[in-house]
Parts: C-alpha cells; structure tokens; sequence
C-alpha cells in the first residue's frame, strides 16, 4: 500500500500481538519464573540467560544483548522491514492497518478470497456460455 504506517496501528497492533506465542513459533521457549527463556533470533543458539516477558511484552537476550518488541524479534528471526512486521502481526491479530493521510488495508487474505471467488465466477459463467465451447472442449481433453 505505502505510506507511513499510523501510530495508532502499530500501538493497537503491539497490544494485541502475544509475543510468546509469535516467539514460541520460531525458537524454543521454556518457562523461567514470571519470563521464558529463549534463544536469540539472530544467532539460534541458547546463550546462558535470555528471556521473553509477556508483561512487558518485550524480548531480551542476556547472551547477545538483543532486545526490543515484538515487532523487532519478528524483523530479526525472518529479516523483515518493520512495516512488513506491522503488516504481518496486523493481519494475524485482525487490525486493519491505517496510513497517515487516512488510507486504510484490510487484510490481504479476505481480499485475496474475494478476488478468486469473483474469477471463479467469472470462468464458471463463461464456461456455461456458448463463448466457452472451446474451453469446455479443452477441459473434456484434459480429463
């Protein structure tokens, strides 16, 4: 879409995001009192102290000294851009996601659904018509 991405988005975005479970998908978590212990995004390696806590909704490793949101622990593990995180945890957590001058995107898999019914319409009436002899001929060819 472009554009800055609001601060609304990005703050309704964080507080919906959960980052144990977003961190638990792409390395190993393992309770550690009130935190998790976890290994680094960047290297995969347990270091001796590393923790994700979901109070303050921040990961830190102790080993390297990386730390941050959840969106940076997203933009280390899988080498995104933050607003391709923000995009990314939008859509999972069902947050439209707005740009400054008031543009809005709503998910891209409901508008990808969307698209594809409407082709499959669109070839399911043309293979009905008599325009689409040739593709139902085609198709019976095919098997």
């Amino acid at each position: 879409m472009g554009g800055r991405i609001s601060e609304s988005t990005i703050r309704e975005v964080r507080d919906r995001a959960d980052i144990v479970e977003v961190v638990s998908e792409t390395v190993p978590l393992s309770r550690a009192g009130a935190s998790f212990a976890v290994c680094a995004p960047s290297t995969g390696k347990r270091p001796r102290r590393s923790s994700s806590t979901p109070p303050g909704r921040r990961f830190k490793c102790f080993g390297c000294g990386e730390g941050g949101s959840v969106f940076h622990f997203l933009m280390k593990a899988r080498t995104l851009s933050f607003a391709d995180s923000v995009e990314e945890l939008a859509e999972r957590y069902g947050v439209a996601v707005r740009y400054e001058g008031g543009a809005v995107r709503s998910r891209p898999k409901e508008d990808l659904y969307a698209i594809l019914r409407l082709a499959a319409d669109t070839y399911r009436e043309l293979l009905g018509s008599p325009a689409g002899k040739a593709g139902r001929e085609f198709l019976r060819r095919r098997e």
